[in-house]
């Protein structure tokens, strides 16, 4: 418990600090007029990159699900579930 103390308590420290360092380096405004077309395409990249991972990571379920019958399939789910 004290080791998990003192990671979050150092992790917020120091997101705390580095949000009041900010203020040197950035000002912060509303905006009302906000241009979509600027910002479109790369939120469609991150939107791409999230979704192409999705399918690598699940494809060898997949895969083995095709080569092979369920039972070998839910065996390799738990395995690779877990982590040391």
């Amino acid at each position: 418990m004290l080791y998990a103390w003192t990671t979050v308590a150092g992790s917020a420290g120091a997101n705390l600090i580095n949000f009041l360092r900010l203020r040197k380096y950035c000002t912060w405004s509303l905006t009302w007029r906000f241009s979509w077309q600027q910002h479109l395409l790369p939120i469609l990249v991150l939107f791409a990159n999230s979704l192409v991972n999705l399918l690598y990571v699940s494809a060898d379920v997949a895969q083995l699900g095709v080569m092979t019958s369920d039972y070998y399939v839910g065996l390799y789910s738990v395995a690779s579930k877990v982590r040391p």
